[in-house]
C-alpha cells in the first residue's frame, strides 16, 4: 500500500473504525446497482500524517451478478467462499483513467561505453560497467542480436549496439520502473507507481501506448505475443492480495484479472505457461489458454529460500533456484530443472554449490549457466555435464549473478552481477 494514485472522480465514503474494522454503507439507486461495475480503493492517514492509498480493485455489489473481485466479507458481514488459487477465475478489471501527460522523447546519445576486454580461461570477457548502475534484472537482446536493451529502476531505458558498444537510443521515462519485457507489439515496461504498462518502439524507443493495469509490478510477455500478463508485488498478509492481470496489447487494455500466486512470477516466451512459487515452497505451473489460467502441474516442496523462476528461451525448461538448494535434489546446494509441462519429475540436476540463486539457458549453444558464492558463472552442457567454473575477476562475496541472457547466436551471454555488467564469449 501507499504507492497507488488516487482513483480520479470517485465518490468518497467515510468509514467508522470499529476495533480492527472500518465500516460504512454506500447507497446506490436500484438502476445503478443492477448491472453496475464498481471499483473501490482504500485511503487512510497513518500515524506519521501521510496519506496511504490501496490498489484499485473491482467490486461486486451484494445485488449484482456482474463480474468483479469479491471482498473477503460480503456487505452482510458473512464470510465469502475463498477462491481456489489452483483454478483462478477471470474477473473484470477496474478501469484506470490515464491522465493526459506530455510523453518523454527519446534521444540519440551515440556514446561509447569504452569497454574493457580481457581473456580468461578460454573466455573473452568485456566489462560494460559504465552501464551497470541500478539496472532492472530484465536485460533483453534484440531479435537479431545486434543490440540489447537495459532499463534502470529510475526509468532510463537504453538501446546498446553490440558493435562498438554504442548507446544508440535512450529515453528517460521520469518514473520508477520495475520490469521490462518484449512482445510482438514492442518493449513493455511496468511503472508500478502509475499502475501502468508502457509500450515502447524497440527501434526508436518512442512511447507507443500507455495501458492501465491494476497493481502492475512485473510485466511478462514474449517476442511473438500480442498479450501480456502483469503480476502484482507479492503480499505478506492473509488472505493474499496477489493479482495477475491479462492485458490485450492490440486493444491496449487490461481485460481480466485472476487471484493467482505471483511470487517469482514468470512466463514462457511462447505464452503457454505461467509459473509462480506457491503452496508449501512449491513450483506451480499454469496453462495459459483462451485467456484463462489453469494449474496443470506442480513440483514437490523444493524452494528452500526460493530466489527466482528461470525459463529457457525456447520455452522448454524451467527451474526454481533456492539459496539452500532445492529439497531432495540428491546433493546439497543443487537445482532441479523440469520440462515446462511436467513438474513432477526433474530432467536435470545442477550441482552448483553454495548458494544457488540463478540459472540461464542457451538453446543455440546447448549450454546451461549457473553460479555460486565464489563463481558468478558456471557452465554446463545441456545434459548437465560440468564444463567450467569462472570467477570473471570479481571478488569473493561480490560475485552473485543477477541475470544471464544468452545471445541468439549461442555461446555468448550477458552476465549481470551485483556490481558489474559483463559480456562473455565462450571460446572453447
Amino acid at each position: 500500500m501507499g504507492v497507488w494514485p488516487q482513483l480520479p472522480g470517485a465518490k468518497k465514503l467515510s468509514l467508522v473504525i470499529d476495533g480492527q474494522k472500518a465500516i460504512g454503507t454506500l447507497k446506490l439507486a436500484s438502476k445503478e446497482s443492477s448491472d453496475a461495475q464498481l471499483s473501490i480503493q482504500g485511503v487512510f492517514i497513518n500515524r506519521q500524517g501521510k496519506t496511504v492509498t490501496s490498489m484499485v480493485r473491482p467490486l461486486r455489489s451484494a445485488k449484482s451478478d456482474s463480474p468483479g473481485l469479491p471482498l473477503d466479507r460480503a456487505t452482510s458481514g458473512t464470510p465469502q467462499a475463498r477462491e481456489d488459487p489452483r483454478n483462478p477465475q477471470a474477473r473484470a478489471v477496474a478501469t484506470i483513467e490515464l491522465e493526459k501527460i506530455e510523453l518523454p522523447e527519446p534521444t540519440s546519445p551515440n556514446t561509447a561505453l569504452e569497454p574493457n576486454v580481457r581473456t580468461q580461461d578460454g573466455l573473452t570477457v568485456t566489462n560494460l560497467n559504465r552501464l551497470s548502475g541500478e539496472l532492472v534484472n530484465d536485460l533483453i537482446w534484440s531479435a537479431n542480436g545486434e543490440a540489447f536493451f537495459a532499463l534502470t529502476s529510475n526509468g532510463v531505458l537504453r538501446r546498446v549496439a553490440k558493435k562498438g558498444w554504442i548507446v544508440e537510443r535512450q529515453i528517460d521515462l521520469e518514473h520508477p520502473c520495475s520490469s521490462l519485457a518484449i512482445s510482438a507489439t514492442g518493449l513493455l515496461i511496468a511503472l508500478p507507481n502509475l499502475q501502468q504498462v508502457w509500450v515502447i518502439d524497440p527501434d526508436t524507443l518512442a512511447v507507443k501506448k500507455r495501458i492501465g493495469s491494476p497493481g502492475a509490478y512485473r510485466v511478462l510477455s514474449g517476442p511473438t505475443l500480442n498479450f501480456a500478463l502483469t503480476a502484482s508485488k507479492p503480499t505478506q498478509g492473509f488472505p493474499p492480495r496477489d493479482v495477475v492481470v491479462y492485458v490485450d496489447l492490440q486493444k491496449g487494455q487490461a481485460t481480466f484479472e485472476y487471484k493467482a500466486p505471483v511470487q517469482h512470477a514468470n512466463l514462457t516466451p511462447d505464452g503457454k505457461y505461467y509459473f509462480a512459487q506457491s503452496g508449501i515452497e512449491e513450483l506451480w505451473g499454469f496453462r495459459v489458454k483462451d485467456k484463462s489460467l489453469n494449474m496443470e502441474s506442480k513440483s514437490d516442496r523444493i524452494a528452500q529460500n526460493g530466489q527466482c523462476i528461470c525459463v529457457s528461451p525456447d520455452s522448454k525448461m524451467v527451474c526454481l533456484p533456492s539459496g539452500g538448494g532445492n529439497y531432495n535434489a540428491g546433493s546439497s546446494y543443487s537445482t532441479l530443472v523440469y520440462q515446462v509441462d511436467s513438474l513432477s519429475r526433474p530432467v536435470l540436476t545442477l550441482e552448483s554449490g553454495a548458494y544457488p540463486r540463478l540459472v540461464g539457458f542457451d538453446p543455440k549453444g546447448k549450454l546451461v549457466f549457473a553460479q555460486n558464492f565464489e563463481h558468478p558463472l558456471i557452465v554446463y552442457s545441456i545434459t548437465g555435464n560440468l564444463l567450467g567454473k569462472y570467477k570473471l575477476g570479481t571478488a569473493q562475496g561480490q560475485s552473485d549473478a543477477r541475470q544471464f541472457v544468452a545471445h541468439p547466436d549461442g555461446k555468448k551471454l550477458l552476465v549481470l552481477t551485483q556490481r558489474e555488467l559483463l559480456f562473455v564469449e565462450i571460446d572453447k
